[in-house]
């Protein structure tokens, strides 16, 4: 959509005038955060020489429209593993009795060395 060519901002925003579309794919595809796409959604209003709303109302529609995708998101992957992996999956998050950490949280730090092991006599 191009500006009015008569030169004069178009009013206000809505659903429509705002790029729900554009937001909605940077969060599903990017996980770009709220300040990214409020950015980017501010200077599609520009470029189409729409007066900008308020600060609180371009937030708003931003984290709405982020949660919306990311719901999405979340469901679709959700619904993705059957039910043998899904029971994988949550049993990594697990911690075994007399463990400190789950199996997802050992794997996420990574072996360490006990500290001082290289000055103990060989």
């Amino acid at each position: 959509m191009s500006p009015d060519p008569s030169g004069t901002p178009r009013a206000g925003i809505s659903d429509q005038s705002f790029p729900r579309t554009t937001g909605h794919a940077r969060a599903w595809n990017t996980g770009d955060g709220p300040k990214t796409i409020f950015a980017d959604g501010v200077k599609w209003l520009r470029g189409n020489a729409v007066l900008l709303p308020g600060v609180t109302t371009a937030a708003r529609l931003v984290s709405r429209v982020r949660d919306e995708a990311l719901d999405e998101l979340y469901a679709t992957l959700a619904g993705l593993p059957g039910p043998y992996l899904a029971a994988r999956l949550e049993g990594l998050v697990v911690v075994p009795d007399g463990a400190r950490y789950s199996e997802m949280e050992l794997w996420r730090r990574g072996r360490r060395s006990r500290p001082g092991g290289a000055w103990s006599a060989g």
